[in-house]
């Protein structure tokens, strides 16, 4: 047998246990799951809905929504899949191949695979940086009223000891 180390089996431990908890807050509390269902539903048709604007803008085409939402949620599906970092290339191939199913020119395919990653790649960087600015100075912020609050304290307690 290969022995597995206690800290895997410690964070896999962790890690269905924090799924069950999860799991039984959404069995105690249904409209987390159907709010959970709503927005995870919303973002893969604005995804899809980015794809098929992508495709009628590049090549103005009769392109469906329902081969832009199937080719974008398996081009999603290819980030959870390790097979190169950061999905690059594989995310273009399998999108561009599911497009060039719909009666497309295979480099028109790649062209609009290649601008969707690009444009929604540059919208993660910059939304995604602005969010972690502004955490980040909120974090700070508390963190700074925190402090004042702590030495506020200590000058009460001394001003108690005199």
């Amino acid at each position: 047998k290969f022995p597995i180390p206690e800290k895997i089996t410690d964070k896999g431990a962790d890690f269905l246990n924090t799924f069950g908890e999860g799991a039984k807050s959404l069995k105690q509390n249904p409209i987390h799951l159907l709010l959970a269902i709503v927005v995870s539903s919303s973002i893969w048709i604005i995804e899809g809905l980015m794809l098929w604007l992508f495709s009628i803008a590049l090549i103005h085409s009769n392109f469906e929504f329902e081969i832009a939402l199937f080719a974008s949620v398996m081009g999603n599906i290819t980030f959870i899949l390790p097979l190169l970092p950061g999905s690059v290339g594989t995310y273009e191939v399998l999108v561009g191949s599911f497009i060039t199913l719909s009666q497309f020119y295979s480099q028109d395919a790649l062209i609009i695979a290649l601008v969707d990653r690009g444009v929604k790649t540059a919208t993660l960087l910059v939304l995604g940086g602005y969010a972690t600015m502004v955490l980040q100075s909120q974090r700070l912020k508390r963190k700074e009223i925190l402090d004042e609050a702590k030495i506020d304290d200590k000058k009460e307690l001394e001003i108690e000891k005199n």
